[in-house]
């Protein structure tokens, strides 16, 4: 597979089985056992919604995959220059278009830290996470089991959270998007990047070269906890030469994800560093 353009890999088919078999107790670190456990579920509901609409297009002839309908096919909408998600949610949306989900909290203030997806260990480490995408406790329970429908719904509405969701489990049959959710990225939205890195080295049709520079590009653009989870998302271990590639290809896409940010705003990101320990 080419490599020049990482953007431009084709989807991926199938999941990250090794990440469903993570355990707390195997890791002995908390840390990787709830970020990883995140993944894996909305990684496991993207390749069950692949795989029944798989079915429902078996059984109705004379309709192509290009003619399903695409819940999620317009561009990233214009965001405040800032290298930062406003607790998930971009005010500029129309303001008419209702909610679908209006009991679900878009931020974590208020909740304790017990059992967070991300595992904020303080509430500065709360507040990035917000900043940057990441789905609270309740945002992973009710989007995971909701409709396309009513997750664009909820991205059009200005939750930024329901939309890298909804593209995540567009990418088996989306092919823009990917682009997507390399583009959320470029606006901070991390844990649009640990998504695509995610499924990515899971699929047994990835490239786990492209998984692992997608995830060393969430770690220089700010996630010091991408990392621990890297090695536990990926289907199988790495060469040193493929290693080498990653990291090529993460300096790669991250220059280009700062061009993207830059020919938007006028000027380059700047970096919000997770306050481990703060």
């Amino acid at each position: 597979m080419k490599r020049a353009d990482l953007q431009r890999y084709p989807p991926w088919d199938c999941a990250c089985a090794a990440v469903m078999e993570l355990r707390e107790g195997e890791m002995g670190n908390k840390a990787v056992a709830l970020s990883a456990a995140a993944l894996a579920v909305v990684v496991g509901g993207i390749i069950w919604t692949h795989e029944a609409r798989k079915d429902d297009e078996g059984s109705t002839q004379g309709i192509s995959q290009s003619e399903t309908p695409n819940a999620a096919n317009e561009s990233v909408k214009e965001r405040a220059p800032s290298q930062s998600i406003e607790g998930g949610v971009d005010l500029r949306n129309d303001s008419r278009v209702r909610h679908p989900f209006p009991e679900v909290p878009r931020t974590r203030d208020g909740m304790s830290f017990d059992n967070d997806p991300g595992y904020a260990e303080s509430k500065a480490e709360q507040k990035w996470l917000d900043r940057h995408g990441y789905p609270n406790e309740k945002q992973l329970e009710a989007y995971m089991v909701a409709p396309e429908a009513l997750l664009k719904q909820a991205s059009d509405a200005g939750d930024k959270v329901a939309q890298t969701i909804l593209d995540a489990r567009l990418l088996p049959s989306d092919p823009t998007a990917q682009q997507r959710l390399v583009d959320a990225g470029a606006e901070g939205n991390l844990f649009a990047l640990n998504m695509l890195a995610s499924f990515q080295g899971g699929s047994a049709s990835g490239d786990p070269v492209a998984a692992y520079a997608v995830s060393r590009v969430a770690e220089m653009r700010g996630d010091t906890r991408a990392s621990v989870t890297r090695e536990v998302m990926m289907s199988k271990s790495l060469s040193t030469e493929q290693r080498m590639l990653g990291e090529s290809e993460a300096l790669r896409l991250n220059a280009e994800i700062d061009r993207i940010y830059t020919s938007k705003h006028g000027r380059a990101p700047v970096l919000d560093k997770r306050p481990i320990g703060q």
